[in-house]
């Protein structure tokens, strides 16, 4: 009788230990889809949410020469106001970057994004009052900076460090985009529709607050916050669900130090700083130089100015292609 039930607890030893590994492989499955659930929702959100941010930025470019028409400011004065925006959106992007490392991507992109849009809407009311349109157009540089710096770490965020390069460059196009797009709605409205300039401003601003609310519904700044693993975790192997945890935040100090002793991003930040004063001179200037055609004529040559932002989408998407295909070797898309 001992010996049966000796024998009967050695085998449902043997069970259980049996079932234990069929139980991880489970968890780790059911783990991967909540992954890949997350993953795919957090990278659509953000980059549909910064390519939005561009139709609050861009916008101004096509709408300048009816301004300069209507309001009787010189380009001169123009310029100024752009400088003031640059000036102020290159402060923006130094300090609300670690603002998003104390406070929150999430909250720190949707309240950019949100009050953009009342900024652009507050333009489009704009009666003629020189300095008060600067002031207000360089709050709208402040606020825009809020959008990359708390895109790319939420994207760093959520996919582990060799694929980040991948899902960078994915994420990249879409400012490409935004572009387009934003110089295309500018067109309709004013070309197309033969609306008032101001609308160019209203209805951006409309969209924005749309999208402000809804990305921050849909986003968490990291794993953790859903009750997945870090990416740290992850890489080691762990796949359990654990509790909801906030995102932890490594300080002011260590964050300026990693970034002013590494070469790699002062390389990095001096070819982007060259980079966009060709890119944000015409973007900026583009629509004025074509100002007579455009005032004069009943019909809007699209293609000369649209040309250059589906330009930079393609040339993005070929560069992501052969970063992905030949230096990676994975399918590009």
């Amino acid at each position: 009788m001992m010996v049966n039930i000796q024998l009967k607890k050695i085998n449902d030893t043997e069970s259980n230990e049996e079932k234990k590994p069929s139980k991880v492989i489970e968890e780790s499955s059911q783990t991967d889809e909540i992954w890949k659930k997350w993953r795919k929702r957090i990278f659509i959100t953000v980059w549909a949410t910064y390519m939005i941010y561009y139709i609050g930025r861009v916008n101004i470019g096509i709408a300048k020469p009816f301004m300069i028409d209507e309001l009787g400011i010189s380009p001169e004065i123009f310029g100024s106001i752009g400088m003031g925006f640059f000036f102020a959106y290159a402060l923006g992007q130094f300090f609300n970057g670690f603002l998003g490392d104390k406070i929150g991507a999430r909250r720190l992109m949707a309240a950019g994004l949100v009050i953009s849009a009342i900024i652009n809407i507050i333009v489009g009311t704009f009666g003629g009052v020189i300095w008060l349109f600067a002031l207000v157009w360089g709050l709208n540089g402040f606020f825009q900076s809020m959008g990359w710096g708390p895109s790319v770490k939420t994207i760093a965020n959520w996919y582990p460090p060799k694929e980040r390069g991948k899902w960078s460059g994915r994420l990249g196009t879409s400012y490409m985009v935004g572009g387009a797009f934003a110089w295309l709605l500018a067109m309709l409205i004013i070309i197309t529709f033969e609306w008032n300039w101001r609308w160019s401003f209203f209805i951006p601003g409309i969209i924005m607050l749309v999208f402000g609310v809804h990305y921050y519904i849909r986003v968490r700044n990291a794993p953790e916050e859903v009750g997945l693993p870090t990416i740290e975790e992850e890489s080691e192997g762990k796949t359990e669900i654990t509790e909801i945890r906030k995102d932890d935040h490594l300080g002011f100090n260590y964050s300026i130090g990693s970034i002013l002793r590494n070469k790699t991003v002062w390389f990095a930040a001096f070819g982007l700083f060259c980079l966009n004063m060709v890119r944000y001179g015409i973007t900026e200037w583009l629509p004025y130089l074509m100002a007579e055609e455009v005032v004069e004529s009943n019909f809007f040559p699209l293609w000369k100015t649209i040309a250059f932002p589906i330009g930079g989408t393609i040339g993005a998407l070929l560069q992501l292609c052969f970063q992905i295909d030949f230096l990676e070797n994975e399918g590009c898309l």
